[in-house]
């Protein structure tokens, strides 16, 4: 689309904030820019100074500056070694840079800052809209990457040894210069890297080398082809062939159950090729194949690009390749059953698998340039925008053709079928198809407890296994196990559980209390659902245990069956009697006093006891001795109030008797 202005609104300065800020702290000697308290200001004064010298030479009509901020942008995402070179900057300048703010801020000058991009980015962005809005845009850095903006309407203002030495960088300074238009500009930049940004590039490629190859084949598209789609079955180098994986992978990016990256790899230095198999100007083939890999693992990435055979293809072909194992990225973006990103060709692969990720979540790619004849049965488990059964976004010209896919909820690429190219099919149809591998229509619960398959049960697409009797946990010592919950009904995708194990409860404690103390404890291997309740029983006590007898209803309920169960309940005193009601009758039982506590034997997980204490009528469940000692109050406080009314009756009557 053609977004040059059709008229001219004036001219839009757009400064790199950080870059004059550099070149003036560097151009004045700080020691002669210092206040009293010790502030350098020497970038402060140099800024403002060249600034000024700019605008009057220039007269724009608009001003933008840009600043870095500080942290890490997609850049060091993307290669984590960006800048990693660089010294770190004068704490002197550091300091000084919001002053040069707080002076822009004064002049009314604005300046702009977004965290994750570097001031470049904001200034790329301030010059497009610049131009669109009809601006002619002069940019002022010492960056060369600016270079690329530049065209009718966008001038580079590039400082020189002296900065009043500004180059105007135009369409045809550039190819003068670098022989080179300021399209292919980045290219020669690829090819020649960036030793300031610790960005490599061909080894022993400089501008004049880069440019002759950028000339004759046009650009790195020509210079490097990318010949992996042909004659695949004779390619022996760059190819990867029937492997599989079974295990988990887990990373940061770029993370695939085969292959983390599939990319090229500059390791050719024209200079040391004493064959003559290499010679300038010649342009290179690179092949990268997968071919009839599978992968049965769960891959899991935290960032961008992560797919069940390659995180991210930036060249290449997957062929005939299967993926069975969940593909999740926990906070990134480009998730595919195949491949995280592919600009690659991906062809007559299979996929059955759960996906998760953010953006560009997609069956068989996040993101691809050609997929054909691919199929897929997956399930989008979370996602936010661009997912697909086939592909979350597919190149604007890239090809698409022949891919089918199970409907799980999901559309073909991007939410949107389209009939030929990504569109979906009838699982029994699907599964009627040539060259279906079997495992791809056969759907197995796979129960794994401590890294170690219990139990796989084979189902059919769509089965309610709700009915399903699982196997028991494997014990382990210390903890009880149990397979967690899962969607039971109309499975689609094969399905892993793992068990859950947790440390074995020894000790319950009743809810009742008495005090802070729980009425009874019990004892053994318990799990969390295991609850212990004492209530005041109806049943009437032995004779022999007294009037002042207690009588409890203990039950332990979410246990397992047991035969006995070590029991303690709270004793009101020393020496007491303890019976169990049992087939009809009162049976004393033994007991022993532990502290506070009787120790015994409850026969079964529930059972009525009956303790004999010398006690007041005080020792009863909380409920009762609450009652009864409100009970007492209000004896006590109606004691009180007959013994006064008898004082003051005695008080009336004395004076009568004088």
């Amino acid at each position: 689309m053609d977004t040059s202005p059709t008229t001219t609104h004036g001219t839009l300065l757009a400064v790199d904030g950080h870059s004059l800020a550099f070149r003036a702290f560097f151009a004045l000697p700080v020691e002669n820019f210092t206040t009293k308290e010790g502030q350098p200001t020497n970038a402060v004064y140099g800024f403002l100074t060249m600034l000024a010298q700019v605008i009057e030479a220039e007269h724009p009509d608009r001003i933008g500056i840009a600043f870095d901020v500080k942290g890490g942008t997609f850049r060091n995402e993307l290669l984590g070694q960006y800048k990693g070179t660089r010294e770190a900057a004068p704490q002197e300048l550091l300091s000084q840079l919001p002053l040069i703010q707080q002076a822009l801020e004064a002049l009314g000058v604005r300046y702009v800052e977004q965290p994750g991009y570097e001031g470049d980015d904001v200034i790329a962005t301030l010059a497009t809209m610049g131009e669109q809005a009809g601006y002619k845009t002069l940019v002022l850095s010492g960056d060369r990457d600016a270079f690329q903006l530049i065209d009718d309407h966008i001038t580079v203002l590039y400082p020189g040894y002296h900065f009043k030495d500004l180059k105007h960088m135009d369409p045809q300074a550039v190819l003068d210069k670098y022989h080179v238009t300021p399209q292919q500009y980045p290219d020669l930049a690829a090819l020649r890297g960036e030793t300031a940004d610790n960005i490599p590039g061909v080894p022993g490629v400089g501008d004049g080398f880069a440019a002759k190859w950028i000339n004759q084949f046009g650009g790195l598209e020509g210079i490097i082809q990318d010949t992996s789609d042909e004659d695949i079955s004779a390619t022996r180098e760059g190819k990867v062939a029937d492997c599989s994986n079974l295990g988990t992978v887990e990373g940061d990016r770029n993370v695939g159950g085969i292959a983390g990256a599939v990319a090229i790899e500059f390791d050719l230095d024209p200079e040391d090729d004493t064959t003559g198999r290499f010679s300038f100007g010649s342009s290179y083939e690179t092949k990268a194949v997968l071919m009839n890999c599978v992968n049965r693992g769960a891959v899991t990435g935290k960032k961008d690009c992560v797919g069940g055979l390659a995180g991210r293809m930036d060249l290449g072909t997957a062929l005939e390749c299967q993926n069975y194992g969940p593909v999740a990225s926990t906070g990134g973006n480009y998730v595919g059953g195949v491949a995280g990103y592919a600009d690659a060709s991906i062809r007559s692969c299979h996929v059955k698998s759960t996906l998760s990720g953010e953006n560009y979540v997609g069956g068989i790619a996040g993101w691809a340039s050609r997929l054909r004849d691919c199929r897929a049965i997956v399930t989008i488990e979370e996602g936010t925008e661009y997912l697909g059964a086939i592909a979350g976004g597919i190149e604007t010209d890239g090809a698409l053709s022949g891919n089918l896919f199970v409907d799980t909820g999901t559309a073909g690429v991007d939410g949107v079928s389209y009939a030929g190219r990504a569109e979906p099919i009838p699982f029994n149809a699907l599964s009627q198809l040539p060259d279906i591998p079997p495992e791809f229509t056969a759907f197995t619960l796979t129960l794994v407890a401590e890294e170690k398959t219990v139990a796989q049960i084979p189902f059919l697409y769509g089965e309610d296994l709700s009915r399903l009797d699982l196997p028991p946990v494997p014990e382990l010592e210390g903890n009880y196990g149990v397979w967690p919950e899962f969607d039971v009904s109309g499975l689609r995708s094969d399905l892993t559980v793992n068990a859950v194990y947790t440390p074995w409860v020894t000790v319950v404690a009743s809810r009742e209390l008495s005090g802070k103390l729980a009425l009874a404890l019990a004892e053994g291997q318990f799990t969390g659902d295991a609850v212990l309740h004492v209530t005041d029983s109806v049943q009437v006590p032995p004779q022999e245990a007294g009037e002042q007898a207690v009588v409890w209803d203990v039950v332990l309920a979410g246990a397992e069956p047991e035969d006995s169960v070590p029991l303690r309940l709270l004793s009101p005193d020393s020496g007491t009697h303890v019976w169990q009601y049992q087939n009809g009758q009162w049976q004393q039982v033994e007991a022993v006093q532990n502290g506070q506590y009787l120790l015994l034997t409850m026969t079964g997980t529930q059972g009525t006891f009956c303790i004999q204490s010398t006690r007041s009528a005080l020792w009863l469940i909380p409920a009762v001795v609450g009652g009864l000692a409100a009970l007492a109050a209000l004896v006590l406080i109606a004691g009180k109030h007959k013994r006064k009314a008898a004082k003051a009756q005695k008080g009336k009557e004395e004076p009568a008797s004088k």
